[in-house]
């Protein structure tokens, strides 16, 4: 099991691109743990059943098989969560948490908790990852309008990010 301070030095040395590239990121990762990433919403009729069936459904989760790593996020969230939740699942695979031949339970596919060492790992890591990336940020012409709060908005989000 990783230390935290070598789990922080795992998210201080990936390379980051400018601006953030998810899929760029995923692309190293592979490199790294030697199998390809995929990358995905869960399929809409999933989260449909879940809600439907009263089922808590995690934020995200990988599957490793022989041949790739499915890594699956809710759609259903905001960005930043999205973000996070998908770092999460990619320290748990930079963690060598998750591998296609690891004896493991639903438990370790289903995570919704942070009570074991892996969890706080890959949490760590998300953390990490995401103090380098600074605060999310809509891309030009990806922000709605935000009418006459404009001016407000602008002036508390130059406050709050610095």
């Amino acid at each position: 099991m990783l230390k935290p301070r070598e789990v922080v030095r795992i998210a201080r040395n990936l390379p980051i691109t400018d601006p953030f590239d998810l899929d760029a990121l995923v692309a190293e990762v592979s490199e790294i743990v030697g199998l390809p990433v995929h990358l995905a919403p869960y399929p809409p009729q999933t989260a449909v059943e879940a809600r439907q069936l009263g089922e808590a459904l995690p934020a995200a989760l990988c599957i490793a098989t022989a041949s790739r790593v499915h890594v699956l996020y809710r759609t259903d969230t905001t960005e930043s969560h999205q973000r996070h939740s998908i770092l999460h699942e990619v320290g748990h695979l930079l963690c060598r948490h998750v591998t296609p031949n690891a004896d493991s339970d639903v438990r370790t596919l289903l995570r919704s908790t942070y009570d074991d060492a892996k969890e706080k790992a890959a949490e760590t890591f998300a953390y990490e990852f995401e103090r380098r990336l600074g605060p999310l940020r809509a891309q030009q012409g990806e922000r709605q309008e935000d009418g006459p709060l404009t001016d407000t908005i602008e002036r508390y989000g130059s406050i709050l990010e610095g």
